[in-house]
């Protein structure tokens, strides 16, 4: 059985100073397969459907199981000499006739298609399985068969896989995270289609976030290529009829999640995505200015004070290059065990980071942190004691090396009867 490789191989060397890809013909194997379906009245599969590696060939296989066993038949599509007179003859063409040569070459390969075509009616035609023929009132007829002769084909055919059909959903965003829920899958239909049967268009309910948690995406419809401008759309319930795979992308409208104070450099959560985040990698910019402040009560709603709107299962914060302030209070009941500094070089532009008093008031789970040598102030009460917890702070910097700014009593002293322990790592370099 020929492969795609071989395919390639014989158009060169019929079209000598053309270096062919099988990118550059597929398209013109399909049309050699759509002029084939259009002459014998069948429904034959595009090439470019099933010869998808260089050792592909236009075959389909039956897979059974036996006894933990695997056994895979493969069944020609139509016999190779077919691809010889007619397909590979046909790519030629219009390999040609893109270049405008059409000289005696170009006829002679048209002469081969239409002989190859007939002499392809005649052996074939009577014997196209069911399951590749079309509907008479496609405009081709077969011929009723007996109750015997249909018998016997059956008998024939009985291994002969029936050509299926999927379609396929994508979420066509690489920044997009699925929940941890291992339960909740991007939308998939694992139904085998057959050929000309309909197929219901799914959907998608849920709002989704990029990796960063900076951006939310609102599921807006399907589209047939991954390009937004496409206007092949497709609407979720809607009914298509399946002669080939069905890929589509979903489209996606997109939302911040994060607002930013323009005068001041201040950075928000919007309070309708306080609730879902899990993941925040604040961004140097935002609409052109740069983030430089982490306000009081961060993770909180602006509508209910210090209320229950806030976000509860945000677990990792990485906070922007350029910070220069983080006010008090600022992760009031952060329940998560990451928020990572930035390590910045300290320069005229940038005088480093200033850290008000309470800062990380309430953080259970934060059990351990880097302070970076752009750090240049701490405040008293920066870390307070929390009951129940052992911090461990690891600072990039010798004691002896402290800024002035880092204030006497920047985090509580220990407290055996709270059961707080809190232990200082200094010159860290981990």
């Amino acid at each position: 059985m020929i492969t795609q490789q071989e395919i390639i191989d014989r158009l060169n060397q019929l079209t000598l100073r053309y270096n062919l890809t099988w990118y550059d013909i597929k398209y013109d194997a399909d049309k050699a397969i759509a002029k084939i379906n259009a002459y014998l009245g069948t429904k034959y599969p595009k090439m470019s459907s099933i010869l998808i590696s260089p050792t592909s060939t236009y075959t389909v296989g039956n897979t059974d199981a036996d006894a933990g066993e695997v056994e895979v038949t493969v069944y020609e599509i139509f016999p190779e000499e077919h691809i010889h007179n007619v397909v590979i003859p046909f790519i030629a063409m219009e390999v040609l006739a893109r270049d405008e040569e059409f000289t005696t070459i170009y006829n002679k390969y048209a002469h081969e298609v239409e002989d190859g075509l007939f002499t392809m009616f005649q052996k074939e035609f009577n014997r196209v399985p069911f399951v590749f023929r079309q509907n008479p009132d496609k405009g081709v007829f077969f011929p009723s068969d007996s109750a015997q002769g249909r018998i016997q084909r059956n008998r024939i055919e009985a291994d002969l896989p029936i050509y299926k059909f999927r379609v396929y959903y994508h979420i066509n965003k690489g920044d997009i995270v699925l929940s941890s829920d291992t339960s909740l899958r991007f939308t998939e239909d694992y139904t085998a289609y057959l050929y000309g049967t309909t197929a219901v268009i799914k959907g998608w309910d849920y709002q989704m976030l990029s990796y960063d948690g900076t951006k939310a995406y609102e599921f807006a419809g399907w589209m047939k290529n991954k390009n937004p401008a496409t206007i092949d759309t497709y609407t979720v319930g809607s009914e298509v009829e399946l002669l080939s795979d069905l890929h589509l992308y979903a489209n996606w409208i997109v939302e911040d999640t994060l607002r930013v104070d323009h005068m001041t450099g201040t950075v928000y959560i919007k309070d309708e995505f306080k609730k879902s985040l899990t993941n925040l990698i604040i961004p140097d910019y935002i609409g052109g200015t740069m983030i430089t402040t982490i306000p009081t009560n961060f993770l909180h709603g602006t509508g209910n004070g210090l209320g229950d709107d806030y976000a509860t299962h945000l677990e990792k914060i990485v906070l922007p290059k350029n910070l220069t302030r983080i006010e008090q209070r600022a992760f009031y009941r952060f329940n998560g065990t990451s928020i990572i500094f930035p390590d910045t070089h300290i320069d005229i532009r940038y005088g480093g980071i200033s850290i008000e008093a309470w800062a990380f008031e309430s953080t259970p789970n934060l059990t351990s942190i880097i302070l970076t040598p752009n750090i240049i102030a701490i405040e008293t009460n920066t870390f307070p004691q929390t009951e129940d917890k052992t911090m461990v702070v690891y600072c990039r910097i010798l004691e002896r090396n402290k800024p002035d700014g880092w204030t006497d009593g920047w985090y509580a002293s220990p407290n055996p009867e709270q059961n707080y322990n809190i232990f200082i790592w200094w010159g860290y370099n981990g």
